[in-house]
């Protein structure tokens, strides 16, 4: 770090702009991997780590991750989005999971107020994945279609 006073101003315009790109850059689920760094360097270096970190250990935790998240109180969207978020960091590490068994996860992790839907939502063919998926849960929650009627 610079000790020149002027220096260190530029240091410090360029180092806060650094920041600034990288937390404008990353999704909500890295936030809290680059927060409280106090170098653009600190948060790059903070963020390689994680993506570059392509060990066996890490796939299996964010899996056990997937599998374990529950809708609870959440909205079917904020259901969606920790799904989501959680399958993006295994994309990162090099690990994908095919769209149904996502659909699957999903589908297990629904409160008990959401069995009907799905029992019903199991026995649709053909198996609806990815934007089908979340096209049906918000028309079930809504109460615009009944369940089992609708696979896109």
């Amino acid at each position: 770090m610079p000790t020149d006073s002027t220096q260190l101003a530029d240091y410090n315009k360029r180092n806060n702009k650094g920041k600034r790109l990288i937390l404008d850059g990353v999704k909500d689920h890295c936030i809290p991997h680059v927060r409280g760094k106090r170098s653009a360097h600190e948060m790059w270096t903070a963020l390689s780590n994680l993506y570059q970190s392509t060990n066996e250990n890490r796939k299996m935790v964010l899996k056990e991750k997937l599998k374990t998240i529950k809708m609870g109180n959440d909205s079917a969207t904020g259901y969606l989005t920790k799904i989501i978020n959680v399958r993006d960091e295994l994309v990162a590490v090099e690990e994908v999971i095919p769209p149904t068994e996502l659909v699957r996860i999903a589908v297990n992790g629904l409160p008990r107020s959401w069995m009907n839907f799905a029992v019903g939502f199991v026995h649709v063919r053909p198996f609806p994945h990815g934007r089908g998926f979340g096209m049906i849960v918000f028309r079930q929650r809504s109460g615009k279609v009944s369940v089992g009627s609708q696979a896109s």
